[in-house]
């Protein structure tokens, strides 16, 4: 469930509440309409982005990573972690987030987190 309860105008309940959020927050960006506040878009473009488990083949990857991801100023490089798949699949993986700024990790996601702990 997306949204904040104070506010219902911004949850997002039904699968149409789901299409409408994911088109808004790329289609309305900077503008008053903005589902996305402007101080999240900010720590965006100014910190390294790390995603977890994403499935590229999904709209909801899609509409993030076009919508929201790609089209943000980038001032640090990303990190995709992903399990690897088969050779061909990896080197159109690595290119394509290549193009957004992000490093491909290819790892396990408990894994991944036990490398950031420090100690």
């Amino acid at each position: 469930m997306y949204g904040f309860d104070e506010y219902a105008d911004s949850l997002v309940l039904t699968e149409d509440n789901y299409w409408e959020f994911l088109v808004a927050i790329s289609e309305h960006r900077g503008q008053e309409a903005d589902r996305i506040a402007g101080r999240v878009r900010q720590a965006m473009a100014e910190s390294a982005l790390i995603l977890l488990g994403y499935n590229l083949r999904s709209w909801d990857f899609k509409t993030l990573f076009w919508g929201l991801i790609k089209t943000r100023p980038v001032s640090q490089p990303g990190v995709f972690v992903q399990l690897r798949p088969d050779s061909d699949e990896e080197s159109y993986l690595e290119q394509y987030l290549s193009r957004a700024e992000f490093e491909v990790v290819w790892s396990d996601i408990p894994s991944y987190l036990k490398k950031l702990q420090p100690g």
